[in-house]
């Protein structure tokens, strides 16, 4: 098997612009008269599909002050800058430094491994370079060929065959967009691909599952080919995958064992204190949620339904939610709704849940039933509209009509624009709102992925068996 890997490397080049000392003096500053450094990147290592941070250092060694001093970074696939590719620094005080950073993203198509990092810069026409290892970390996506076969076994020279490439996932989670492609041209081998089809893809292959991809091909008359069908495993040029991400449009139910760490993800995502995160990111709409703070990860689009709503005695519904909405609003530049407005999207919102609307004038939650406290929480998401819904267990304590209702409130906000994770002990919610993937937490860890029939197979067999 070959796999193709991109070289990529991340140049930063620095101009040390000359300037004016005295009116008719220019001021030069030579190659040897700064020293780069890269001082660190985090996280370490760095994923493929994210952000990370670049940490550099010059010092100032040439014996004088300089002045108007500019830094920028030019980047290669697969790095590319986030924001601004240039800084600026009007004066490096004679024998001190100045430190840096950028912000740069890595492709999610990115492989393991070691990739370097080009320091180079050029002062008054001189250059220097020096070179640094960045290391990447992909999240394992193993896809292994089982095996090759023939339609027939044997085949005469000069006929076509069916080839059978039969692969599985061998990973631990759900793998998309799986491409596999034959190279014929380097292997000598007497196979010819009927109407020149040598790629096949798959979109979705479930943990330990197995597909058979078929290719048509002639074959070479003056070769005799018995033993040569299990050479094609050598052709197989790419084989790839990518792992499974929350897109717009998307339902997960994410299920596991008492402890597993399900509510700690939701709360840790919607950024609640108490919570400390000590590596790893979350992307989202190409932004890192662990660098903005519980406010403007809601003004983003994310919202969390808690599994235990709480009571906010004196704050009514409709002020609380609101004032809510508003804000969010006002976050994303957006006119706030006038009361008039508010009041009528708000009637139809509750309609929608079977809910009086002479509840709203009450305060937050307080005297509400389990189930009214959930429907409160679906009516404060079909108001706010969020991108990225995140419920925390939200079929816990309710009956059958109730849960029947708060599905109807889920399946309301589900939109190809928005996407969902539902985190759920139980099938049944399941019955109601129809997941497009299903994950098993078990120890902080995803253990199993699949469709809507591993819930199913949860149900029936249990954690212990099925993960």
């Amino acid at each position: 098997m070959k796999i193709k890997v991109k070289q990529a490397k991340l140049i930063l080049l620095i101009i040390l612009i000359s300037a004016l000392a005295f009116p008719l003096t220019l001021q030069t500053v030579a190659a040897d008269d700064i020293r780069l450094s890269l001082v660190s990147y985090e996280p370490k290592p760095v994923v493929p599909g994210t952000f990370f941070t670049v940490n550099f250092k010059a010092e100032n060694i040439a014996g004088k002050n300089l002045t108007n001093v500019e830094f920028e970074l030019d980047a290669n696939d697969p790095f590319f800058i986030e924001g601004s590719d240039g800084i600026t620094f009007s004066l490096i005080e004679k024998d001190g430094f100045v430190e840096f950073s950028f912000n740069v993203g890595i492709e999610s198509s990115a492989r393991s491994g070691f990739e370097e990092l080009d320091l180079g810069y050029n002062t008054a026409g001189d250059s220097d370079e020096e070179s640094f290892s960045i290391q990447i970390k992909a999240i394992e996506t193993t896809l292994v060929v089982v095996s090759v076969n023939s339609d027939p076994e044997k085949i005469p020279p000069g006929s076509e065959a069916e080839i059978t490439i039969k692969i599985r996932n061998q990973a631990n989670i759900l793998l998309k967009d799986i491409i596999v492609k034959l190279d014929l041209s380097s292997e000598n081998l007497p196979f010819a691909p009927i109407n020149d089809v040598t790629e096949k893809k798959l979109d979705t292959l479930v943990s330990g599952q197995e597909a058979n991809l078929r290719f048509n091909m002639d074959i070479n008359d003056e070769e005799e080919i018995e033993d040569r069908v299990e050479d094609l495993e050598s052709a197989l040029a790419d084989l790839e995958a990518e792992f499974e991400k929350i897109m717009s449009g998307e339902v997960h139910a994410l299920m596991g064992p008492n402890g597993s760490g399900k509510s700690t993800l939701a709360h840790t995502l919607a950024g609640k204190p108490g919570y400390e995160v000590t590596s790893g990111t979350v992307l989202y709409k190409g932004i890192n949620l662990f660098d903005l703070d519980a406010n403007a990860r809601a003004g983003e689009g994310l919202f969390l339904g808690f599994q235990h709503p709480v009571e906010i005695p004196g704050v009514s519904n409709l002020n609380f939610l609101r004032t809510a909405l508003n804000a969010q609003r006002v976050y994303r530049g957006e006119q706030e709704l006038d009361a008039i407005t508010f009041l009528k999207t708000i009637k139809e919102k509750a309609k929608l849940l079977l809910m009086d609307f002479e509840m709203q004038k009450r305060a937050v939650n307080v005297g509400f039933s389990g189930g009214e406290k959930k429907r409160n929480e679906m009516l404060q998401m079909l108001m706010i509209e969020p991108t990225l819904t995140v419920l925390d267990e939200t079929d816990s304590g309710l009956d059958i009509d109730a849960l029947k209702i708060v599905a109807e409130g889920i399946n309301a906000i589900r939109t190809p624009e928005r996407g969902l994770l539902l985190i759920t002990h139980y099938q049944r919610l399941l019955n109601y709102v129809e997941p497009d993937f299903v994950h098993i937490l078990q120890d902080g860890k995803i253990v199993r992925s699949g469709d809507k029939e591993l819930a199913k197979e949860l149900e029936e067999k249990g954690y212990a068996a099925v993960a």
